[in-house]
């Protein structure tokens, strides 16, 4: 029965870890996907400003550098934030396989101990029985009497 219990817990630890990295593969795969919009976003905004400075006829210096750079800045906050939010949930992800990994260790059986137990378990019921046998054939083999006795004389 334990190597069936623990062959069961094993599977079930399989399958948690495999869950847990193909969670976290999903998670890196998403923000690799966000990430990149970003900069696909930072990068159509500065072709925006680049076309806007050309049709007014100046460099991209003055007010439409103050705005290249804050496209730059917040892409860059942007993708920051993704790596953050990423690296969190896979610690997440990490951290909700550990506690599944440590509950279902919890559950593993030592074989031996198990049959030691019971044999533990066994003897101990059947002390118990003995002596419980034994208080029985006492109080059948020697009734028990009480001596009354009475003092004779004034």
């Amino acid at each position: 029965m334990a190597f069936d219990n623990n062959a069961a817990i094993q599977e079930s630890m399989h399958r948690s870890a495999r869950a847990a990295r193909e969670q976290q593969k999903q998670i890196v795969d998403q923000a690799a996907v966000e990430r990149q919009k970003r900069v696909n976003e930072a990068q159509m905004i500065s072709g925006r400003l680049r076309v806007a400075a050309a049709e007014a006829g100046v460099g991209l210096g003055g007010s439409y550098a103050a705005l290249q750079r804050q496209s730059d800045y917040d892409a860059a906050i942007n993708v920051d934030i993704i790596k953050r939010n990423a690296l969190a949930e896979t610690r997440r992800v990490r951290s909700g396989y550990e506690e599944n990994i440590a509950q279902l260790e919890s559950q593993i059986q030592n074989p031996i101990l198990n049959g030691f137990m019971a044999g533990m378990q066994i003897a101990s019921t059947a002390l118990s029985i003995t002596d419980s046998v034994g208080s029985i054939a006492k109080g059948f083999a020697k009734p028990q009497m009480t001596l009354t006795t009475t003092k004779a004389g004034p």
